[in-house]
């Protein structure tokens, strides 16, 4: 073979492998994706196990990433240079799992938009790297009945994924969350969006419903934006409830959002008896005279069991100050609430709630139906038996003066 034709077969092999890609190029740009979305929705579905279903438009474009750092914290050459697919989907509907289609309401999501972009130079590591996935108007339905089924529990693949999922940060945009539970007695409703202006917070929630028979409302803030990848960055939360007469208030950080794994709060609590906390923390403590503290709250949360520290609290207890530090673990068989408690100045009437013996007016004031009869002197006041085998206690109190 001679070199002119050695030379005209290379330009043909060269000019063919530059065509390729311009043309698969070309049938991306130009092709409709609404004809894919038939394939789409029943594919989803059968990995969901319940129904799937973009109704609206599906389209793709291509842009340039804004920023695209490498581990080093600088651009990865390529990646800032070669553009990216942007997909966006409009009006999709996600429904219950077959086994509770009979609830309402009849779905479990519906979002006005879902729009992410993908980095196309790691496909073929079979990874699929998402920087920031939008969620516009996203209205959410938790349900979970009597018997334990719940719409929230996915099916799971016996076989490992080859594929590896990258997200790095999620955005929601007015947005609705709607839990009702039949085994916490909960219908609570929270609403969540973007803040513009805020230095700290990107996202406020307001929260509204019943829980445990007791009405509950609030608002908290958080982080403009849930960083999935960045673990070691401290979310920022902030958070005022009112379940019934107690109110709770905490601010600070939660380190690895994607787990749970940690939070450090300063928290203060006040309400008209520290046994109306059960409701929300189940957590069995004493009826107790009006009370407010404020300290700091450590929690770890992991599969083995909670661990939540509130430590170097202050505070009162009707007319007694009141110091300390308690730990709560979550573990087998029960519970275990253990720690130490401190009084300069205690008085003696503020144990009167503990064993039912305060008085009427007293029992009025948090909230009680049980009345202690003029003619009886031990407490009629029943005892909730089944709280007893919920929790094991472990804590040291000591009194410096007693009147």
């Amino acid at each position: 073979m001679n070199k002119p034709r050695r030379t005209k077969i290379a330009l043909a092999v060269t000019a063919a492998l530059i065509a390729i890609p311009v043309v698969v190029l070309v049938v991306l740009l130009n092709f409709d994706w609404n004809r894919a979305k038939p394939w789409l929705n029943a594919r989803t579905s059968e990995m969901l196990d319940r129904p799937f279903a973009i109704n609206g438009d599906l389209s793709l474009t291509w842009e340039k990433p804004t920023v695209v750092a490498g581990p080093s914290g600088q651009d990865e050459g390529w990646g800032s240079i070669i553009p990216w697919p942007y997909l966006v989907a409009q009006d999709i509907h996600i429904g219950n799992p077959s086994n509770m289609k009979a609830l309402m309401p009849a779905e479990m999501a519906s979002i006005k938009q879902f729009a992410f972009s993908l980095n196309p130079l790691v496909l073929l590591e079979k990874q699929i790297a998402i920087p920031i996935l939008h969620f516009e108007s996203p209205v959410v339905s938790l349900l979970r009945g009597a018997d334990g089924k719940n719409n929230w529990t996915f099916k799971k693949d016996d076989k490992p994924s080859l594929w590896q999922l990258k997200l790095k940060d999620i955005i929601i945009t007015k947005g609705r969350i709607h839990l009702t539970d039949a085994i916490k007695h909960a219908d609570v409703t929270a609403d969540i969006d973007t803040l513009n202006a805020d230095p700290v917070y990107g996202v406020k929630c307001q929260l509204q419903g019943k829980l445990n028979g007791e009405t509950i409302s609030g608002n908290g803030k958080a982080g403009a934006v849930l960083s999935l990848q960045h673990q070691t960055v401290p979310y920022p939360i902030m958070v005022n409830l009112r379940m019934g007469q107690t109110v709770i208030e905490v601010a600070g950080t939660l380190t690895k959002p994607s787990d749970l794994a940690a939070l450090d709060m300063h928290l203060k609590l006040s309400g008209v008896s520290m046994g109306r906390l059960y409701a929300l923390s189940g957590v069995v403590l004493p009826e107790t005279p009006p009370f407010v503290t404020e300290g700091h709250l450590i929690g770890t949360l992991s599969p083995q069991g909670n661990r939540w520290i509130y430590e170097k609290f202050s505070g009162k207890v009707g007319s007694s100050d009141i110091t300390g530090s308690l730990k709560y673990q979550s573990k087998q068989p029960r519970a275990l609430l253990s720690g130490t408690l401190m009084s300069r100045l205690l008085h003696f009437s503020d144990l009167a709630p503990v064993i039912g013996a305060d008085s009427n007016a007293s029992k009025l004031k948090r909230g009680e139906t049980a009345f202690q009869p003029v003619n009886k002197v031990l407490p009629v006041e029943p005892f909730k038996t089944e709280r007893w085998t919920s929790i094991d206690a472990d804590i040291k109190f000591s009194a410096k003066k007693i009147i």
